[in-house]
C-alpha cells in the first residue's frame, strides 16, 4: 500500500504497490489544509496501478481528479486562494467520482438546479467560474478530452426560494398596513407569478371583471423573456386590485413608482426589492445575503401554493408561461412534496 508523507515541505507519495514502485511528488505543501487531497491523489494513483493506467492520462479519469490536478497547477502558479480550495471541495462531493466524458451542460444544469438553489447570481457565477475552469484545464492536459460548452443560466433560473402561505399572507398585510400604495404591486407578484417585465405591461384591459382573470399578454419591451399569452384566475385580493383600475386609461400602466412609470423592468426591479427588503426585515424574513427573499422569488411563492392546493406541472407550465416544460421542472420538488404530504395523511386517517 501506497503512503503519503512529508519531504521537503511538500506531500509525497511513496511505496509499492502491486510490484509498482512509486515515488511521487503531489506538489502539495505539507500542511493539514493539502492532506485530504494528497490522499485522494495517492488512492489514485493506486486505482490507476490496478486498471493498468499509471502515467497515462486517460478520457475516463474523473471530474475530482481533473478538480486536484487544477489545484496543484494553481499552488505551483502560486495562486490557489483558500476560498477556491474550499468550493472546489465542496462541489466535489458530488461530482468526485463522475467521469469527465459525462459532464455536458445537462448534467451541470441538472446539478444547479438542484444544489444552488439559494446561492445569490454572483455565488453562482463564481461557483461555475471555478467548475468550468476544472474543465478547461483538463481540456488542455488530457488527450481525447474537449471540455464542453456550460450555458451560464440567470440567476432567476436557479433560485426556487420561497414564502409558505401563511408567510405571503404576512407579507401582503404588511403592505397594506405599512405601504398600501405598494400592497396592489405585491397582491399582483404573489398572486399572478407574473415576471417583473410582465407586470410593468400590465394595463387596466388587462383584467377581464367578467372572467375574473388577469390576462397575461406581454412583458415589457426591453424585457429579455418573451411573454406566453395567459389567463390566471384572480384571487378576492387581486379581483380588489383590479376594481381599482377602473376609471383609468385603457393604455396605461397600472404599476408604477412613486415618481411615475418606471421605464424599465430593472427600475422596477430595483425599487420594488427596496420596499420588499424593508418588509422581510421587521417580519423577520430572511433580508441579507443569499438568503434575501427577492422579488422573483414571490414568482416561486406562486409556484409553490399553485403546486401545494393540487397543481401539476402541466398547470404550473401554463400559469407561469413557461415555452418548455423543462423550465417547470426546477417545481418538481414543490409536487413531491404535496404527493409526500398527501400519503402521510393518508397514514394518519388509516390510523384513525
Amino acid at each position: 500500500m501506497l503512503k503519503i508523507i512529508r519531504d521537503m515541505g511538500h506531500w509525497h507519495v511513496r511505496g509499492t504497490f502491486m510490484g509498482e514502485r512509486v515515488r511521487r511528488t503531489t506538489g502539495l505543501k505539507s500542511t493539514k489544509q493539502f492532506k485530504p487531497m494528497a490522499e485522494k491523489m495517492r488512492v489514485k494513483i493506486e486505482r490507476d496501478i490496478a486498471d493498468n493506467s499509471f502515467g497515462k492520462h486517460r478520457v475516463s479519469e474523473t471530474w475530482g481528479d481533473a478538480a486536484r490536478e487544477y489545484m496543484l497547477w494553481k499552488q505551483v502558479e502560486g495562486n490557489l486562494p483558500k476560498r477556491t480550495v474550499a468550493k472546489l471541495e465542496m462541489m466535489s462531493e458530488y461530482w468526485e467520482d463522475i467521469p469527465l466524458t459525462e459532464v455536458d451542460n445537462g448534467t451541470v444544469t441538472a446539478y444547479i438546479q438542484s444544489h444552488w438553489t439559494r446561492l445569490s447570481a454572483s455565488s453562482v457565477k463564481r461557483y461555475l467560474n471555478d467548475f468550468i475552469a476544472v474543465l478547461s484545464h483538463a481540456d488542455g492536459r488530457i488527450k481525447g478530452f474537449t471540455a464542453p460548452k456550460i450555458k451560464r443560466p440567470y440567476a432567476n433560473d436557479i433560485r426556487t426560494v420561497h414564502l409558505e402561505q401563511d408567510e405571503a399572507s404576512e407579507l401582503l398585510d404588511w403592505f397594506k398596513d405599512n405601504r398600501p400604495i405598494y400592497w396592489p404591486h405585491f397582491v399582483a407578484l404573489v398572486d399572478t407569478g407574473v415576471r417583473i417585465s410582465e407586470l410593468v405591461a400590465l394595463q387596466p384591459r388587462s383584467f377581464s371583471h367578467n372572467k375574473q382573470v388577469t390576462m397575461v399578454r406581454k412583458s415589457h419591451e426591453t424585457a429579455r423573456t418573451k411573454t406566453q399569452a395567459r389567463d390566471v384566475p384572480m384571487t378576492d385580493d387581486m379581483l380588489e386590485v383590479a376594481r381599482r383600475t377602473q376609471g383609468m386609461a385603457v393604455n396605461l400602466p397600472v404599476f408604477r413608482g412613486i415618481t411615475g412609470v418606471w421605464n424599465s423592468p430593472n427600475s422596477a426591479s430595483g425599487a420594488l426589492n427596496i420596499e420588499l427588503k424593508a418588509a422581510c426585515k421587521e417580519l423577520g424574513f430572511p433580508y441579507q445575503g443569499d438568503e434575501a427573499i427577492r422579488c422573483h422569488d414571490l414568482r416561486h411563492t406562486f409556484a409553490y401554493l399553485c403546486a401545494s392546493n393540487g397543481a401539476d406541472l402541466g398547470d404550473l407550465q401554463y400559469l407561469l408561461g413557461h415555452s418548455d416544460i423543462s423550465m417547470t421542472m426546477r417545481y418538481r420538488g414543490f409536487i413531491q412534496s404535496r404527493a409526500r404530504n398527501a400519503v402521510a395523511n393518508m397514514r394518519t386517517v388509516s390510523a384513525a
